[in-house]
């Protein structure tokens, strides 16, 4: 890895975060980052 330090990982498996709702999706979207700056790829 090229982070110029030693990355840590928890030993066993690391759990994957779930997908977020469309509720949760166009909340962020409509009054969190309106004009996509955060959640638009690539940024505008």
């Amino acid at each position: 890895m090229c982070t110029g330090f030693e990355l840590l990982r928890p030993e066993g498996e690391i759990p994957a975060t779930e997908t977020p709702s469309d509720g949760i999706i166009e909340v962020l979207r409509r009054d969190v980052d309106p004009r996509g700056v955060f959640t638009t790829f690539p940024p505008r």
